[in-house]
This record gives structure tokens, sequence and C-alpha cells, in this order.
């Protein structure tokens, strides 16, 4: 099997993998199939053709999940999308079912990383759209996700678009989760995500104003960059419309992603007596939600304005 990295856009090796190429357990995809033109991932549009798509999904033992989200990324109406899928070495069937996708994702790889987020930033680093996105392995896109998000940012001239999405618990739609308010973005963005960032669609010039994902946070690197997004003046547009499906769970396992959401707030600096509040309010929340059924909160949700709808 050839181990040999693939090269990132510019045509170098890509300085993100291990100096040891032994520690990739393999990749494949368009890029190494040669069906996809280094000219369609070079980040640089066409003269008169509409701008790449980047969608990178990162993934472990994501073997019963990951179809459907390669699927999601198939059924878009906008034709320039180009897919990377980075998978952490799985042990299930996960491997088998990329290299039975070799010829629809553009760039697989699949090798031992250091965290999610690392993969992101991998992922990140190898893609060549002018537009990127972040697609988990369990989370789905409406078919004109990308369409209306490039449509988005075009229109604007925003550094970013966010949209409203769906929550499903075992598979059924439950609610949705809107993104709060534009003017309330900066302020409260230190004590919540202010949208979900799977609907997160950034220019390239936004990555590389911001930066990647701060590796210090385990599960909650993304809400640090969407802090560091706006802290930036970064602006953005917000779709009317859902624009996927997010299931409950994941990575972001609640209790963590409380402390280190706190412990970001701090870093950024809010007063540690608000931080530290809020934590504590968050934390009463979650074991709220974990002890009281799910048709009672949202009898309670509903006597509050919140951002969720549910269904």
């Amino acid at each position: 099997m050839d181990r040999t990295p693939p090269a990132s856009p510019s045509g170098a090796p890509h300085t993100g993998f291990p100096a040891d190429a032994d520690n990739i357990v393999a990749w494949g995809g368009r890029r190494r199939c040669g069906l996809c033109q280094p000219a369609l991932w070079n980040g640089s549009a066409p003269a008169g053709e509409p701008p790449l798509v980047s969608i990178v999904t990162v993934c472990r033992n994501a073997a019963d999940v990951l179809g459907g989200c390669i699927a999601s990324v198939l059924r878009q109406d906008y034709g320039r999308v180009e897919h990377i899928v980075i998978d952490g070495a799985s042990t299930d069937a996960t491997l088998a079912l990329l290299q039975d996708h070799d010829a629809i994702i553009d760039l697989w790889l699949s090798e031992p990383d250091e965290g999610i987020f690392a993969a992101m930033n991998k992922g990140l680093s190898l893609a060549g759209g002018d537009v990127l996105a972040i697609l988990n392995a369990d989370d789905r896109y409406e078919p004109d996700a990308v369409s209306r998000s490039v449509a988005a940012l075009a229109h604007s001239g925003a550094d970013f678009s966010c949209a409203p999405v769906r929550l499903l618990h075992d598979g059924v739609a439950i609610a949705v989760r809107h993104p709060l308010p534009r003017d309330e973005w900066r302020r409260r963005s230190l004590q919540e995500m202010p949208f979900a960032h799977v609907s997160l669609f950034l220019r390239r010039s936004t990555l590389e104003r911001v930066g990647g994902f701060d590796l210090r946070y385990r599960v909650a690197a993304d809400h640090d960059f969407v802090v560091r997004m706006l802290a930036a003046g970064c602006r953005g547009v917000v779709l009317p419309r859902p624009i996927g499906d997010i299931a409950l769970g994941g990575a972001s396992s609640a209790a963590l992603a409380q402390r280190e959401s706190r412990d970001i707030a701090l870093r950024h600096g809010k007063p540690p007596l608000q931080a530290w509040g809020t934590w504590l309010i968050q934390v009463l929340r979650r074991l709220a939600r974990e002890v009281l059924p799910v048709p009672l909160q949202r009898r309670i949700t509903r006597l509050v304005p919140r951002r969720y709808d549910w269904l």
C-alpha cells in the first residue's frame, strides 16, 4: 500500500502529516485517482466559475453513520464542492467504507491523530476551497445548504454565514435551534455558542485571519474559534431556514464542554464571578435535562423565550 503523504493544494508536502509516513494507515479519493484536477482545488475559482466549497469531515469508528454524511454532501445542488474526510485510524469498518467511496470523496486520510480538532485543522489545511465548512460524521446537510450559504456570503459580503439547525434525538427531529440575535453575539459568545458550528460556512480569508482551532481545548475549541472570530471583527450573515440536522450527543460531552467554555470565557476577559456563575447555571440546566422527561422540558422551555422551537 502506498503510504506517501498526499500533497497540499499548493503542491508542497503537507506539513501537518507526521514525519514518519508509516503512521498513515491509508489514503485515497478523487485526488489520488486522478479524477480531480489540481485547477479545481488550488483555492482559486476559474474565471466565471462559482467558488469551490471545501467540506471537511473528521471521524473515528463511524462506519454506522459516515455513509449518510457522505450521501448528504453528494446530494448538494451546488456544483463545485470537494469533500475531505480525516479518519483517526478507525478499527471498525470505516476504512472499508472510505475505500468503497474512493471515486466520490475528493480526499480521505486515515492515521492516528491528537484528537478531533487536530484532525479538523489537518483537514482544513488540505482544503482547496474559497469557502470552508465542517460537517460531523453523524450530521447531515439539507440539499441546498451549500448553495444557500454561498449565495448569502456573496450577497452580503460577510466573512461567514450561519443558520438554524434541527436537533435529532435517536434519529427523530425534536427541535430547531436558532442562532442568537446578531447584536448579542459578541457579549453572549463568552457564555455560549452563538450558533451551531455545523452551520458555519466561512471564507478562506476568515480562517487565515483567525487561525485554526486551539488544541488546548478537547471538545470546545470550536467555541474558542467563534469567540476569536467575533473578537477579530468578522461579520456574519444568518440564513433564515435550517441548514441541516445535528445528532444530539457526540464528542462535546456536556460537562467537559461547559468547563472548557468557562475557561474560554476567563481567557478572553470575562470577569471571574460572571464566568463561574454562568458555568454553575449551565450545570444546573444540564442536570435538569438529564432528570426531566422531554415533554416537561418542552413545556418549561415554551414559558421562556429561548433559541429553540420544539417540534
